[in-house]
């Protein structure tokens, strides 16, 4: 299935191509909307390329996307779902393993450089880097906070708010503040639990690379 899910995806990108400027951005957000909901990518896949096809024919007939699938484009992704099987829970599994080790992936490399840094410059332990308390509670407060963002985007893929208009200075103000409390405890719990040498975060690195590659491999 993954390998089919890869050539929906990359037929579903071409096909899209040839819709207008204004019915891709639609698309987008139908899109995204659909990803917050509990089915796999695969029928995400299927389900934007029948979409797609409506509105291509709709174009064709000179008709609005509104007069294909109707106007309230929410009410018609979450009438679709309705319809399609949920995830199981092998599926939900493997779907958080892949999201932990992704976020793992990305947020290493930028521990050992801050680490690289405070080695170099305070700790004079190179090749070991020094592991604070506060930067693995940082490190938690991140990841929580990137699946927080994930899942808002996709609630709120059909609210569209100008920027300074609105509420939009309120949600850039709360998710500043919210970084800055993610960010403190890297600041104020300064204690070194323990050191791992360069060596060993490349191959963490390098592990988390393979097992994040063989999650999808297994991933059916």
């Amino acid at each position: 299935m993954k390998r089919n899910e890869k050539e929906l995806r990359r037929e579903n990108n071409l096909l899209e191509k040839q819709l207008s400027k204004e019915n891709q951005a639609i698309l987008t957000d139908i899109v995204v909307y659909l990803k917050s909901f509990d089915i796999s990518e695969y029928r995400v896949e299927i389900v934007r390329q029948d979409i797609t096809n409506m509105i291509l024919e709709g174009e064709r007939r000179n008709l609005r996307t509104e007069d294909v699938i109707g106007p309230d484009y929410k009410a018609f992704c979450d009438s679709i779902v309705s319809e399609l099987p949920p995830l199981t829970r092998k599926e939900k599994v493997w779907n958080m393993v892949n999201s932990v080790l992704l976020e793992f992936l990305v947020l290493l490399p930028i521990w050992a450089l801050t680490s690289f840094s405070s080695a170099w410059k305070v700790e004079h332990s190179l090749p070991e880097f020094p592991v604070y308390a506060g930067s693995l509670l940082s490190l938690f407060f991140i990841a929580a906070l990137a699946q927080g963002i994930v899942w808002y985007i996709t609630k709120t893929s059909f609210e569209k708010e100008e920027p300074f208009h609105g509420n939009w200075w309120k949600q850039w103000l709360s998710l500043t503040a919210i970084l800055l409390i993610c960010f403190l405890p890297s600041f104020v719990f300064r204690q070194v639990l323990f050191y791992v040498h360069f060596g060993y975060v490349i191959l963490l690195l390098l592990l988390l690379f393979a097992a994040y590659r063989l999650s999808g491999l297994l991933h059916k």
